[in-house]
């Protein structure tokens, strides 16, 4: 068995992410099915890390503590009172988005970070933070951004990538 600890403090943003979206975005956990370092060098090697990636839906472990989980089966359990919750291999998880169409890449980028503001919205330390991101990655530049970038694709697109990278949350955007 797998175990992966889910702290209250970074877990609620996936979890609002998640509300956010209204099920137009997946806020996923990815967990490798892998219990050693060599282990992964190896699957990397036979290019089996896909496989071997058992991927759960955040909101799914809403009021969790912890979430277990095993090679062989495709089930996760979220802990403080075990749950079982679906969880999929994330081989599945690109194997469906590669047929989804519909929205184009600056379509997305825009509602994802929209998603992210609202997720944040209430939460003044998480904007600090996130609006400190936005400085530093732009050496300020997005302080005092130019009006013809304002709500651009590429001002949201600074927001999805400093997010990203502020809060350790890996962000796929597909269109």
């Amino acid at each position: 068995y797998y175990r992966f600890s889910l702290y209250k403090h970074r877990h609620d943003i996936p979890i609002e992410l998640s509300r956010c979206s209204s099920g137009r975005a997946k806020v996923l956990y990815a967990a490798p099915k892998l219990a050693r370092l060599d282990y992964l060098i190896d699957a990397a090697k036979q290019r089996e890390v896909v496989k071997k990636t058992q991927m759960v839906d955040a909101h799914q472990l809403a009021g969790h503590k912890k979430c277990t989980y095993s090679s062989e089966s495709k089930a996760a359990h979220g802990h403080s009172e075990p749950e079982e919750v679906a969880s999929f291999p994330i081989s599945e998880f690109l194997a469906n988005m590669a047929s989804v169409k519909g929205e184009t890449f600056t379509q997305t980028s825009k509602r994802v970070s929209t998603h992210i503001k609202e997720a944040l919205s209430g939460k003044n330390d998480a904007q600090r933070i996130l609006q400190s991101a936005r400085s530093i990655a732009t050496d300020g530049w997005t302080d005092d951004i130019p009006p013809e970038f304002r709500d651009s694709w590429f001002d949201h697109l600074i927001t999805v990538h400093v997010f990203s990278r502020a809060f350790g949350i890996t962000t796929c955007l597909l269109g």
